[in-house]
């Protein structure tokens, strides 16, 4: 059971604030920023909301075929637990 959707349309990327498998994406109307670090190992995301210094987990989602804040896909369905094994 998923807990969070993100729909990746809503977000830009903060291509000045992002390195590789640590992205930043920022919502267009809100303007929060989501952290999405990539485990290409464990073909999971983790998704953290990002305010001044402090990170706020806000959960996983398994990573099938690029399902990103950066990908075309539709919606983006966060589980809050730890994918790591």
């Amino acid at each position: 059971m998923s807990n969070l959707i993100l729909k990746p349309k809503e977000f830009e990327h903060l291509k000045e604030k992002s390195s590789y498998n640590y992205n930043f994406y920022q919502h267009k109307e809100l303007k929060y920023i989501i952290l999405e670090n990539c485990h290409e190992d464990y073909n999971f995301n983790e998704y953290s909301l990002v305010e001044q210094d402090k990170k706020t987990f806000l959960g996983c989602s398994q990573s099938i075929g690029g399902d990103d804040l950066g990908s075309t896909s539709e919606e983006i369905h966060i589980d809050f637990m730890l994918f790591y094994t």
